[in-house]
């Protein structure tokens, strides 16, 4: 199987080519680092992606995500890594743009999802998952290896376990004050 992952040089994106690639995967990175960055080179991508069975729409680049999702349904199979932050959108100060973002790629996933294989991951309050205990890299990787041959479901939550260390660290980032949730 040949497989595209955006933001393939850290954490989630990394971590995913690591393994597609240990299972015998033919995977393409593209990220800033290799000179695919989704906002200069845009079309690009998409044209390499439909040469793709699956892409993994990892890289956050404001409303690139949610793009990529719509340019490409219907021609390959899509996971997008998306956030629980979008959830909360309405209610956030701090990094409201992300939370839009990442509220609008649930939705457009949820919208393909009866006519196309797309799949949101929805990890963590934080961008980078890592800092969430309650969702690793190799959940991450089970999941999508699972999706990609039962395409029966398009969203998958991942919870975040409340603790007094990452509340308070949630709060800080977003700019709002979660014991409002509770």
């Amino acid at each position: 199987m040949k497989c595209l992952i955006t933001g393939h040089t850290k954490g989630i994106g990394k971590s995913l080519y690591d393994a597609f690639v240990s299972m015998g995967f033919e995977v393409i990175g593209v990220s800033r680092s290799n000179g695919y960055d989704l906002s200069e080179r845009y079309q690009d991508i998409v044209a390499l992606a439909e040469t793709c069975d699956l892409v993994i729409n990892n890289a956050y680049c404001k409303d690139y995500q949610t793009r990529l999702l719509k340019d490409l349904a219907g021609k390959t199979k899509i996971i997008s890594i998306g956030s629980i932050a979008g959830y909360y959108s309405s209610s956030v100060l701090k990094k409201k743009e992300y939370c839009l973002n990442k509220s609008q790629l649930i939705t457009e996933t949820k919208k393909l999802s009866f006519h196309h294989d797309v799949l949101v991951i929805n990890v963590s309050l934080t961008e980078n998952a890592s800092s969430d205990p309650g969702c690793t890299y190799k959940d991450i990787f089970n999941i999508c290896n699972h999706w990609i041959d039962n395409t029966n479901f398009s969203v998958v939550d991942f919870s975040v376990k409340l603790s007094t260390t990452n509340l308070k660290l949630i709060e800080d980032d977003f700019g709002l004050t979660l014991k409002d949730f509770l």
